[in-house]
Order: C-alpha cells, then sequence, then structure tokens
C-alpha cells in the first residue's frame, strides 16, 4: 500500500510540475538573475560606483608624479651621497662579494666578548629562483654557528652584541644544547 502511495505522490508531483510548468519556468529564470546580478554583476557595479568620481586627469597626474618620483630615486641610488667612511663600513655589514673570512671576523671577536668559545661556522651561499630579481644584486648566505660557554644571561647579550654588529645578520633559528651550547642558523648578506 505505501507503494501506491508513493507512485501516487509522484504521479501528482509530475502532473503539478506539467500543469504549471509555464508559471515554474519563468519563476525559476527571474530567480537565477537575480542571485547571478547579486553574486557577480553587484560585486562589480560596487567597484565600479567607487571610483566613478575619480577623475581621469587626476589619475593621470597621479601617474606622471609617481613616474617623476621613480626616476628621481633610480638617480639618487645610481649617484653616491655616502661618505668614504660611511662606504667603508657600508662594505663591512654588506660585503661586495661573499667573504667567509669577514664572517669569521665578525662572529668570533662577537662570540668572544661575551664569553663564548666558537665551535664551529659554517658558511653557504643561498641559491633563489630568481636572483636577477634581487634589489641591488643583494645575494643571502646561510650560516650555522655553534658556540659553547657563558650561560643564558650572556647569551641574551650576546645576541643584543649581534644586533648591533656592523655586519647585517637575520637570526632564523636557536637551538639549546647541553652544557651550555648553543647553534644559530644565521642569514647575512652581501652584494654580487
Amino acid at each position: 500500500m505505501t507503494k501506491e502511495i508513493r507512485k501516487q505522490k509522484k504521479l501528482s508531483l509530475y502532473f503539478f510540475i506539467e500543469r504549471y510548468f509555464k508559471i515554474i519556468a519563468p519563476v525559476l529564470f527571474i530567480l537565477v538573475l537575480v542571485i547571478g546580478y547579486f553574486l557577480v554583476i553587484g560585486a562589480q557595479l560596487k567597484i565600479y560606483r567607487e571610483y566613478k568620481n575619480v577623475s581621469f586627469s587626476n589619475a593621470v597626474e597621479e601617474n606622471k608624479r609617481l613616474n617623476d618620483s621613480k626616476a628621481y630615486l633610480k638617480e639618487a641610488v645610481k649617484t653616491s651621497f655616502l661618505s668614504p667612511e660611511e662606504e667603508k663600513y657600508l662594505s663591512v655589514a654588506v660585503p661586495g662579494d661573499f667573504e667567509f673570512t669577514s664572517i669569521v671576523s665578525q662572529l668570533t671577536p662577537l662570540a668572544q666578548a661575551y664569553g663564548f668559545n666558537v665551535v664551529s661556522i659554517e658558511a653557504d651561499k643561498l641559491k633563489t629562483a630568481n636572483e636577477s630579481n634581487q634589489p641591488y644584486n643583494l645575494r643571502t648566505i646561510k650560516i650555522s654557528l655553534n658556540i659553547s660557554g657563558g650561560d643564558y644571561n650572556q647569551f641574551k647579550s650576546f645576541l643584543d652584541g649581534m644586533e648591533k654588529s656592523a655586519m647585517i645578520f637575520d637570526i632564523q633559528s636557536v637551538s639549546f644544547g647541553k652544557n651550555n651550547s648553543f647553534q644559530l642558523e644565521i642569514l647575512g648578506y652581501y652584494f654580487k
């Protein structure tokens, strides 16, 4: 008996759809159009309304001003405003080439000044996929530094000293080992 009731309900639904198809189809079509308007066209119209008051001449003037600023900055980069002392300091902060000795000469005395012994220093050039797009041909060095000695407060002071160092270092990770040993993963920089 339940099968017959189900068949009757299906048939009645089919008859209802068939009978009122001319009304249901346009209503569904209009409903899809309204939803599409709000989802697609409405968002675009909102963006248009935000920018319709911006005049083209103002946009052209702003573009010209930005291009003039860009040209000025390019010329400023080409000509050096640095004194010889500042150029020397910059060459220590960011060497002109990959120099392992400059890394050792910066980190070893710094570690010793805070009561640490340098166990090992390793440095490798990092290859990036878009080296040609790096600003000013700036390249990166990955440095692994293992030190031992000093306590935690001395280590904090050592990190503060690294921050104030002439050479630019970015500390990526710090590992604490046994017997007051510390391992640092550091990034350094140089010009190519």
